[in-house]
């Protein structure tokens, strides 16, 4: 006789690895943060990164993954917290890249 539990483990996948997700998805900021000041290709390749990875973690969690208790909100309100020093360091980065003479300097351009 089958049991119900037995059924549901049958069908359901492991749990989604959010931590996993959660570095995945600072590593792509902070990168993006620091150096999108001198390469502004990065705002809209970080874009789509983060549409593809949502809809495939989406897909994923709902046709495989089971839901991971790990987390809760307070790692989201930690996180948001974090990003607020991405924007320093991307203010700060930008500032050094704008300011070194060698990095805008041009050959026509009298110094």
């Amino acid at each position: 006789m089958v049991i119900q539990e037995d059924l549901e483990n049958l069908y359901t996948g492991d749990e989604l690895a959010s931590s996993y997700m959660y570095a995945q998805a600072f590593t792509t900021i902070w990168v993006s943060m620091m150096y999108s000041g001198g390469c502004p290709i990065l705002y809209p390749l970080t874009y789509f990164n983060f549409i593809v990875v949502f809809w495939t973690y989406k897909m994923m969690l709902i046709s495989y993954f089971k839901k991971s208790i790990e987390f809760d909100e307070n790692l989201a309100k930690y996180t948001i917290r974090l990003f607020s020093w991405a924007v320093w360091i991307h203010a700060f980065t930008s500032l050094v890249m704008f300011t070194n003479a060698k990095v805008l300097s041009s050959s026509r351009i009298p110094q």
